[in-house]
């Protein structure tokens, strides 16, 4: 499994994405402006989030399990989660269906779907897309 985040939207209060799965369209990302994980190659792991609220997942093979990137310079605990907007995230990456403006919707349907293709260990490449 390969993952690719391609950066297409930078504002002052948000990153906005596409993300990519082996190469196909997923879905949308967003993080805060500036974001707080470089360009780069990052691995990626499927493992218990402390902070994840119990009934926030959708199987009991998976409570508490989701993504997070090792290795960022910097920082620790950056994970995939659900959220609307940049605000709802301290430096995380947002996964969602929808994208309007600086915010996307159908974050949770779309963290569901991440997790149950995931494939651990994996890799993240993040870019900025060509304008």
């Amino acid at each position: 499994m390969y993952l690719k985040l391609a950066r297409d939207r930078h504002s002052l209060h948000s990153t906005g994405g596409k993300l990519y799965l082996d190469g196909d369209f997923f879905c949308w990302a967003l993080e805060p402006a500036p974001p707080i994980v470089p360009l780069g190659l990052y691995l990626v792991e499927l493992t218990v989030s402390g902070r994840a609220k119990r009934g926030e997942l959708w199987s009991p093979d998976l409570a508490y399990r989701l993504p997070i990137l090792t290795k960022v310079p910097g920082h620790e605990g950056i994970r995939f989660h659900a959220g609307n907007f940049a605000k709802d995230t301290q430096g995380c990456l947002l996964v969602g269906d929808v994208r309007e403006g600086e915010a996307i919707y159908s974050s949770r349907p779309a963290l569901e779907r991440l997790i149950g293709r995931f494939v651990a260990p994996c890799q993240l490449e993040i870019i900025n897309e060509a304008r």
